[in-house]
Order: C-alpha cells, then structure tokens, then sequence
C-alpha cells in the first residue's frame, strides 16, 4: 500500500492548493484546486485522495479530478456533535481510522460504493 502524508508546518498560510497525483511519467494530474488551508493528505494505490485537518474539523474525500466531498456529509450515523477532523490512515479499500475533535477513535468503512 503506497501512503502518504504531508504535513506542513502550521505557522505557514498555504492561500492556495492544488491537490493531485503524479503519474508514471512523472506529470502531475490536478484533481482539485481549492483555497483552504489543510495540514495533511493521504492517498492510497488507487488514486484516492483524503484532505484531512482542514479548517471546521473537517475532511474531504477526492474521489476523481474536480470532486471534493465533505466526508462527514458521506457517513451515515455519526453520532451528533462528532466531527471527522484528522484522518491518520486509508487503506486501498478506502477504509479509514481516524479521530474527531473531541478525541474519539473512529473507523469508517466504505460501503456500497457507486460512482460519484
């Protein structure tokens, strides 16, 4: 499993981010373009992008070039007051462990999955 994570230094103001892959040639493909600031990725094997830490507690999934979805719309049952602000690992499933401002462990399980 290839992971990756890129934190960045938080007294730096990113005002803008272009979040992709690279592929086997070495070009970098834009899959979203977006002007807040988060402090980490993660990407699987299969081009599944995480954008985790960002402002609100919240985390978006990057499905396929020019789709950000707010994960926690995506999560059925979370309980109220819960957020989904740090997501520490994606396995190539899509599975996910992570953790909510308020300190509770989580697992999330992709279901179902369809195209989006």
């Amino acid at each position: 499993m290839r992971l990756s994570v890129w934190p960045r230094p938080p007294f730096r103001i990113w005002p803008h981010e272009r979040v992709g892959v690279w592929d086997r040639n070495g070009d970098f493909k834009t899959y979203f373009d977006e002007t807040i600031s988060s402090d980490a990725l993660l990407f699987n094997d299969n081009n599944l992008i995480v954008i985790t830490l960002a402002p609100g507690n919240n985390s978006y999934l990057v499905p396929k070039p020019g789709v950000r979805l707010n994960l926690a719309d995506l999560v059925e049952n979370l309980p109220a007051g819960q957020d989904l602000r740090f997501i520490l690992d994606m396995n190539n499933h899509g599975n996910m462990i992570g953790s909510s401002s308020t300190g509770n462990n989580l697992l999330l399980e992709l279901v179902g999955v369809g195209n989006q």
